[in-house]
């Protein structure tokens, strides 16, 4: 159970429990995107994620960071990161559905908190170095300062028998997968509660990319992230590899490589166990776990599947800066959807890694996130970069929103009825709906329910329905509607954007936006995502917006009336909206 302390933290996330199952694999309205708004590279592969994953704008935050993308001091990721993130999701009254915080590149892979915890008595074996996607996966110690977060069986997704597994792999049978959600707390049982006095909470968090010197260039990134993107439920052929040597980085875990082996290819999975100290030559691995220091990857000779997950046990995995080891860049050049490294010496202790086991929670269905932080029961040191969201196979339902189609226009009270087809051998569950990326509504997919659209500003808005299946891994489908709320008792002319030029806009040239709404309007604001970049006085004009404040790549753009000028834009639903325009800045 957690301290006091801790659950008046864990209290901002909570909300009124559901009778649903735990679902699983989560979506783009699961997740918080994480940008550095100071930098170029941050900013193009967030945009490109943003497009290809339907990420909403209510769910993108931009950051001031100014400091560098190698180590940090917890203080300063403290203030500076993750108590905005956690302010953002409240303010934004995103606490119900957030599941995810994916950080865009330029920010710091680790996080130093040797002075914070100077006076523990921590052992040589767990020094407080954690990195960024650790930290925030135990968002709730880093923000309390408990030391905690560094013992090595901290980690609760993970199931108790998995958890024994501590300096090394002895036992991998009968796993069991679960899904992961927001509102639910985790107990030291490994079962899900939905009071928070009961268990902890976390969020998934992956980097989606390292550009620090020693990383991925920035095209290297948008292309493992634009392969992942378009495999969910795709159930691409390919072999699991477990590749075993006589090094200590193999043997701490190699011993549960053959159960985990046995139970894939139980399950219909293609899945061997090998001798070697590097990739195996392959046309088609969907996953690797091997131990190793040092390796080259030859694509003439190995070739992995969109969607792979590959690791190999090393200490600098995670560490950018010169080590003489090969960090888990290499994976991801080589075209996985994600990989995992430590960020300072773990000393060769299994709990700081992946277990094998992840690769059956992932053919399972989960997604890349799910997998593997329920196979890490202390992961304050490992960094995870990559595709949380990609999951190759999952077996959603089939999602229609009945009654409505695209560009429709709403008034007065409309019901909301999910039309379901799920996949042979599974069940829907519940339903969510979501206005412009928030959670309206949870309720049993086989009724409907109102939405009463007097409360909705008038102008375009987007639905999104999503059902899961009623298991204990749940598999989410989803669709999303484009709708346009109008209110008959007072009609209001259409706000609208035009931007110059386009499709394209050459990097170096600013992008001239153009808007109009009513003739009362006292102001319109240009928003990409959640964030102003520009505004216009009065009912109409134009603007030239810098491209290198919008970053390259594609780029979402929509006018949204206002009352006065704003310094931001706290609630998307706040004025009357445009369409989103789309251009691609080269």
């Amino acid at each position: 159970m957690l301290p006091t302390r801790l659950l008046l933290v864990t209290a901002l996330l909570s909300i009124a429990a559901s009778a649903s199952r735990v679902q699983a694999g989560g979506g783009p309205e699961n997740v918080l995107v994480v940008i550095n708004q100071n930098s170029e590279s941050s900013k193009t592969i967030a945009n490109y994620y943003i497009r290809k994953r339907n990420i909403p704008a209510n769910c993108v935050l931009y950051l001031n960071w100014k400091g560098g993308q190698g180590n940090t001091p917890a203080g300063r990721f403290r203030d500076q990161i993750l108590k905005p993130i956690i302010e953002t999701i409240e303010q934004r009254h995103l606490a119900g559905q957030i599941e995810y915080v994916v950080y865009s590149s330029a920010f710091p892979y680790s996080v130093d908190f040797r002075e914070e915890f100077k006076d523990e008595k921590l052992p040589k074996q767990f020094r407080p170095i954690a990195s960024l996607t650790g930290a925030t996966y135990l968002w709730v110690y880093a923000l309390t300062k408990n030391p905690a977060m560094c013992m090595p069986t901290v980690n609760w997704y993970v199931t108790p028998e998995a958890r024994k597994n501590q300096t090394s792999c002895v036992n991998c049978k009968e796993v069991v997968t679960n899904g992961f959600r927001a509102q639910q707390y985790w107990t030291k049982k490994g079962e899900q509660s939905s009071e928070a006095k009961n268990g902890q909470t976390y969020f998934l968090s992956t980097m989606l990319g390292v550009t620090a010197q020693g990383g991925n260039t920035v095209d290297e990134v948008v292309s493992y992230l634009s392969r992942s993107s378009v495999v969910d439920a795709a159930h691409p052929a390919g072999t699991f590899y477990f590749v075993k040597n006589g090094d200590v980085r193999s043997k701490t875990r190699d011993k549960c490589y053959q159960q985990v082996c046995d139970q894939l290819k139980a399950e219909g999975a293609e899945a061997v166990v090998l001798n070697g100290t590097g990739p195996p030559a392959t046309s088609g691995a969907i996953g690797i776990m091997l131990g190793t220091a040092r390796f080259s990857i030859d694509a003439s000779e190995t070739s992995l599947v969109p969607g792979a997950i590959c690791d190999h046990f090393t200490s600098f995995g995670g560490r950018f800066s010169q080590s003489g080891q090969t960090t888990l860049a290499t994976w991801l050049r080589a075209g996985a959807a994600g990989s995992s490294g430590t960020v300072t010496e773990p000393y060769a202790i299994q709990a700081k890694f992946p277990l094998p086991s992840m690769h059956l929670h992932y053919w399972r269905g989960t997604s890349l996130g799910e997998a593997f932080y329920q196979s890490v029961s202390g992961p304050y040191q490992l960094l995870v970069v990559g595709d949380p969201l990609c999951q190759p196979f999952a077996r959603p339902p089939k999602v229609e929103l009945e009654g409505i189609k695209p560009g429709q226009q709403l008034s007065g009270v409309v019901e909301i009825k999910p039309k379901v087809t799920p996949q042979p051998g599974t069940e829907a569950g519940m339903a969510e709906l979501y206005l412009d990326g928030r959670l309206l509504a949870r309720y049993p997919h086989q009724i409907s329910a109102p939405l009463k659209t007097a409360g909705i500003a008038p102008g375009h808005h987007e639905l999104r329905l999503v059902v899961s299946t009623d298991d204990s891994i749940g598999y989410r489908g989803r669709t999303i509607v484009p709708v346009v709320v109008q209110h008959p008792d007072a009609p209001v002319e259409e706000v609208t954007i035009k931007v110059e030029p386009t499709p394209a806009v050459p990097a170096e040239q600013p992008v001239r936006v153009t808007v109009s709404g009513p003739e009362e309007a006292k102001g319109i604001e240009i928003l990409q995502n959640q964030r102003r970049v520009g505004f216009v006085s009065g009912s109409s004009g134009s603007v030239e917006i810098d491209s290198k404040l919008l970053g390259r790549g594609p780029v979402g753009l929509t006018a949204q009336l206002v009352d006065a000028k704003k310094t931001t834009s706290d609630n998307v639903e706040a004025g009357t909206r445009s369409k989103t325009c789309w251009v691609l800045i080269q």
